[in-house]
């Protein structure tokens, strides 16, 4: 597998071009997508200000 379609797989999972015609005409392909970026948001959620530790220290 090449740089070029790795590259052109992750722009179609993020949406920045459309998939093949091949893949859009599939119903699954839409749901695996729905379900990817569901699962992402989710983390995101999950892991919000675990991350980041804010010391407010008053002179």
């Amino acid at each position: 597998m090449s740089f070029e379609s790795v590259r052109n797989f992750l722009e179609v999972l993020g949406g920045a071009r459309p998939p093949p015609e091949r893949l859009a005409s599939q119903p699954l392909f839409h749901l695996f997508l729905g379900v990817l970026w569901f699962a992402m948001f989710l983390t995101t959620l999950a892991f919000i200000g675990r991350a980041t530790k804010f010391i407010y220290v008053d002179f």
